[in-house]
């Protein structure tokens, strides 16, 4: 007997037994039973998916777990997460680029294309050197 046929059976045998007033059984026609028992086996479904809704966030929970857990390991272990640069600029590049930009005749995205980096890469070099950007 499954779950579901268990509780129909349960609720079914508690209607029956439940008397009128007078002390005399309930007689219910067929349209009333089928009413009861889809009624049941509604609050039965809804159950259910309330159980597995649960299960997947705890599911969702553990593999979370896991990702946090991966990447503070990489980070001790001293890997560089992200996206790598376009391209690492040397300390004499550096000073150019910032030459350049006080020189005000290079807007960021010359500057990057012209150094062969991103535009965010030309603006974290122009803001150490406490320029406006």
């Amino acid at each position: 007997m499954t779950l579901l046929q268990a509780v129909i059976h349960v609720s079914l045998n508690e209607k029956e037994s439940s008397r009128n007033p007078e002390g005399v059984k309930k007689k219910k026609n067929m349209q009333e039973e089928a009413a009861e028992v889809a009624v049941v086996a509604a609050a039965v479904v809804m159950r259910m998916f309330t159980i597995l809704g649960a299960v997947s966030e705890l599911g969702k929970s553990l593999i979370a777990e896991r990702v946090r857990m991966g990447v503070q390991h990489a980070r001790r272990k001293g890997v560089r997460l992200g996206r790598p640069p376009l391209r690492t600029l040397s300390s004499s590049e550096l000073e150019k680029v910032r030459r350049d930009r006080a020189t005000g005749k290079f807007s960021l995205r010359a500057l990057a294309k012209k150094y062969g980096t991103s535009v965010w890469a030309a603006q974290q070099i122009v803001a150490r050197m406490n320029l406006t950007v």
